[in-house]
Parts: structure tokens; C-alpha cells; sequence
């Protein structure tokens, strides 16, 4: 496992790794945090390891990493899995900026929808598991949704309306 010093040097590695350009605005820079940070009773596995925040009180815009969600995480795994697992969220959080600053919040949306996933599978685990099948099945379904999703787009140009399904996933889901 990573001390937190040992994890404040990595991230500050990989933070010297990320083109200047997306770090514009990013005022407050990237913080970590000591903390293991949970947010929903009814999903006690999951963790947030990063976190995107538009403070215009106070420190501005600026990205938190909790140590210790990694460190719940991945205690066990080799250093390579905490670089990935860092640089993976680092680069999350940081389109999480970017977007901000571009008025766009379609990784908010993709977390939603991620989030909502989560809750449907703790209800099932909760009722009695789950079965691999639907999943499985839920991958084709996706995959149907995006030529559906092609179909709302040209619809779209045409005038018509596309569905919000995604929308209402994100607004029941609230945004990270």
C-alpha cells in the first residue's frame, strides 16, 4: 500500500505529465485529502476517489483526491494499479473541469447514469442477487440505444424532439 506522501509524489508526477492547457482555471489546484469519502448508505462499496469543485467563494476551481477511498480501494494491489487508478481519475476530474469551463456537463451525465447502474445492482444484490443474463442482455440493449440515439439525432436536425431518457437518469441520479 501507498503511504499518503507516497501518493501526494505520484500525483504530483502525473500532474506534471498534463498538458498545461487543461489546467487553465483550475485556480485551487489539486488537493488530497486524508479522508475515505462515501456519499450514499445504500451503495457502502462505493467510494469517490476524486472530485471536481467550483468554489466561487473561496478557493475557486480545483480538483480533491481522497487518499483514503484509494487506499479502501486497492491496499492490496501493486503500485501499478494505484498509478492507473490515479492517472484514470486525475483525467477524470480534470474533463470535469474542462467541460465546466466549456458550459458542457456530459461526463456529469455519464457519472449519473454510472451511479444509477450502481443503485439497480445493489437493489438486485439486496433482493436476492443478480443474473448475469439481464446484464449481458443490457449490453445489446446499449448498444440498440446508441443506433436509437443516432436515429434522435437526425430527428433532431429534422426538428423533432429526442428522447430524455438520459437527461432523467442524470437528474434521479444527482451530479457528482
Amino acid at each position: 500500500m501507498l503511504t499518503i506522501e507516497e501518493f501526494e509524489e505520484l500525483a504530483n508526477e502525473l500532474y506534471d505529465e498534463i498538458p498545461p492547457q487543461f489546467l487553465e482555471g483550475l485556480s485551487g489546484g489539486i488537493i488530497i485529502s486524508e479522508e475515505a469519502e462515501q456519499r450514499d448508505p445504500d451503495l457502502p462499496d462505493v467510494y469517490i476517489l476524486g472530485e471536481y469543485v467550483e468554489d466561487h467563494y473561496g478557493l475557486g476551481r480545483y480538483i480533491v483526491l481522497y487518499y483514503g477511498s484509494f487506499a479502501a480501494l486497492f491496499a492490496d494491489e501493486p503500485f501499478e494499479v494505484w498509478e492507473d487508478e490515479l492517472w484514470e481519475t486525475m483525467v477524470h476530474e480534470i474533463r470535469h473541469h474542462v467541460e465546466s469551463l466549456a458550459g458542457v456537463h456530459d461526463l456529469d451525465i455519464e457519472d449519473a447514469i454510472q451511479l444509477a447502474e450502481f443503485r439497480r445492482w445493489a437493489q438486485e444484490m439486496a433482493e436476492g442477487g443478480y443474473d448475469d443474463e439481464v446484464y449481458e442482455d443490457d449490453d445489446e440493449a446499449y448498444e440498440d440505444d446508441d443506433e436509437a440515439d443516432e436515429d434522435d439525432a437526425e430527428a433532431d436536425e429534422d426538428g423533432g424532439d429526442a428522447d430524455d431518457d438520459v437527461g432523467e437518469a442524470a437528474d434521479k441520479a444527482g451530479r457528482s
